[in-house]
Parts: C-alpha cells; structure tokens; sequence
C-alpha cells in the first residue's frame, strides 16, 4: 500500500510534463547516434542526465527542479535555434520543430495552476 495520499499525488499536468521531459531525454539519446560527435556528445550525455534527474524530481513536489527544468529547456531552445540556421539536412529541420513543440508543450504543463498548486505545496526548506 502507497503511503501517498490523494493530496500528495502529482496531477495529469505533472506527470505528462516528466512524460515530455523523457520525451526530450530520449531525443538526447537518439542524437548520440549522429555526427557531429566529441563536444556535441558530451553536450547530450550531461543535458541528457539532468533531464532525466529533473524528471525524477518533479515527482516530489521539488518546486527548485520545476525552475531548473524550465532554464535547461529555455536555454536549449534557443541552442536548436541555432542548429535551424545552420543545418540543411530536412530530416533535422523536422526532429528541431517536434523537439521545439516538445519543449513549449513541457513548459506550459509545468505551469499551468494544477501543477503550480502542487508545487506550492511542497514544504519550504531553508
């Protein structure tokens, strides 16, 4: 039996923003497996890893990993801005676009007042 009460347990918009966070998570994954490597490798495993810790987190309420969560997706959106401009290839233009509609979709899950009700929730550290 959980110990969870129906108070503590996240609601639909939570838990389908952690979906579209493993969404983006398997995107970094999927980017392993193309050119170019090296920095741009390294770039995907440590985004790759606080995605998913994050994701984890948000379960929890921890309000904190909801803002980190929000920058790392703001400051890969405008990272995919600029690989737009500068590939050619038409099959990453497409995956850019899902990855952008993945983002903006995550963002607004995790703000929306269902979601900002649940993470007030959570009792203040200090």
């Amino acid at each position: 039996m959980s110990s969870l009460t129906a108070r503590d347990k996240a609601p639909w918009t939570v838990t389908a923003a952690i979906a579209g966070t493993f969404v983006l998570l398997a995107a970094h994954v999927f980017a392993l497996v193309y050119p170019p490597h090296v920095p741009a490798d390294l770039f995907h495993v440590v985004w790759g890893a606080a995605f998913c810790g994050l994701a984890v987190l948000l379960r929890s309420p921890r309000n904190w990993a909801r803002l980190w969560l929000t920058a790392l997706i703001a400051v890969q959106f405008v990272g995919k801005g600029v690989v737009f401009v500068l590939e050619d290839r038409t099959g990453v233009l497409v995956l850019i676009v899902v990855g952008w509609t993945v983002m903006i979709a995550v963002l607004a899950l995790l703000w929306v007042p269902p979601s900002g009700r649940f993470f007030g929730s959570a009792p203040r550290t200090s």
